[in-house]
């Protein structure tokens, strides 16, 4: 600096926290070993770094895109940038033009178009052939951003959620749907997860996911009445959701257009790729998440986020405590400071969205 020069580091790890301020939430949720977490610096490491006076860094390794700021007391601060890559999602390469003020501009670069990106494809079809469990559909892609869109959802799927608690990785690759989850988010019964395990059809939960949820049984009750009460409070809280989405001027059955692996798979496309995620997003969908999200929030979860007495909880409760702070992080996610295309003010530590486009989620009144 004294000697008019910028400087910029290069570094393989990040060295600022990654996921917009969310990881504790993530850590609470998911565990603490959950998407990729163990890379997260420590905020003391991020600190000494600024206090050097070194303002910009750029990371790479997590094969992310993200944009981090840091201010501290006592005048330092750093941007941390995660370089995304080429070979994943989503595939961009980032600009940085320095002029010598203390202005810089980011933009980064989405590759939808790539020579020959199918030219592997015979011999990913041959694996298939040979018992390859991704979704043959995913080589029907007509370039590589639209192969790398179709990737993330297998590659979610199949590996991602490895890391996940084993109920929500069930709900996740179950066949459930926005709609079954907006009634379940107005459910209100008595009928424990445990009980419904005993009936036929489960209540329209997913099989899987009762061998992940224990109970003590004491909350067992009298399985004769088990299913037609929870059929009766089922209809009611259909009932109560399609009055809510019309006080929104949408259908019940248009939330039925999504899965439950698609809003997973969506919120690891923003874990990812920040901002330059929104465009896989349907703005429709994006809304639906918003209205799930603030039927859930209304209502205090009880149960503890972990498994131990979950089975004894009605699945209404389960639900609460599991995707409330899911959309909540989701929100975290989208919100978090753009990178797309920005200009950089070094002096003051902020972030000057150059991009035009609007936010996923846009910030309410509840929200500030």
């Amino acid at each position: 600096k004294a000697l008019g020069k910028q400087v910029v580091a290069f570094s393989h790890f990040p060295m600022a926290e990654f996921y917009d301020g969310a990881s504790d939430n993530i850590a609470m949720l998911l565990g603490e070993d959950a998407m990729q977490l163990a890379r997260r610096p420590a905020e003391a490491t991020t600190r000494a770094l600024a206090a050097t006076g070194l303002r910009l860094h750029v990371a790479g390794h997590m094969h992310f895109n993200d944009m981090a700021m840091r201010r501290y007391g006592d005048g330092s601060g750093l941007f941390n940038i995660q370089a995304p890559s080429l070979a994943a999602y989503v595939p961009a390469y980032t600009l940085m033009t320095l002029d010598g003020s203390p202005h810089i501009e980011i933009e980064t670069v989405r590759v939808g178009q790539v020579p020959r990106f199918d030219e592997f494809f015979p011999l990913y079809r041959a694996e298939h052939a040979h018992g390859a469990p991704w979704d043959i559909a995913m080589l029907d892609a007509t370039d590589y951003h639209d192969f790398t869109r179709r990737y993330i959802v297998e590659l979610t799927r199949l590996r991602l959620l490895d890391d996940w608690p084993c109920d929500m990785r069930a709900l996740a690759r179950s066949s459930l749907n926005g709609a079954d989850l907006l009634v379940l988010s107005r459910l209100h019964t008595t009928v424990t997860v445990s009980a419904l395990s005993r009936t036929i059809g489960h209540g329209g939960l997913p099989e899987a996911m009762f061998a992940c949820l224990h109970s003590d049984g004491s909350q067992n009750g009298d399985d004769r009445h088990t299913g037609p009460r929870y059929a009766a409070d089922l209809a009611a809280a259909t009932e109560s959701a399609r009055a809510l989405a019309h006080a929104e001027g949408l259908q019940l059955e248009d939330f039925a257009s999504w899965r439950a692996l698609d809003l997973t798979t969506d919120f690891i496309r923003l874990a990812n790729a920040g901002d330059l995620a929104f465009a896989d997003i349907p703005v429709a969908r994006a809304a639906h998440y918003a209205l799930l999200a603030r039927a859930l929030e209304h209502d205090d979860a009880k149960l503890q986020r972990d498994a131990r007495q979950a089975g004894d909880a009605p699945p209404d409760e389960w639900l609460r405590a599991r995707y409330q702070p899911l959309l909540a992080i989701m929100r975290m996610l989208a919100n978090g400071a753009p990178s797309e295309h920005v200009q950089l003010d070094l002096e003051s530590g902020t972030v000057t969205d150059l991009s035009g486009k609007s936010p996923l989620f846009p910030v309410s009144e509840d929200h500030r």
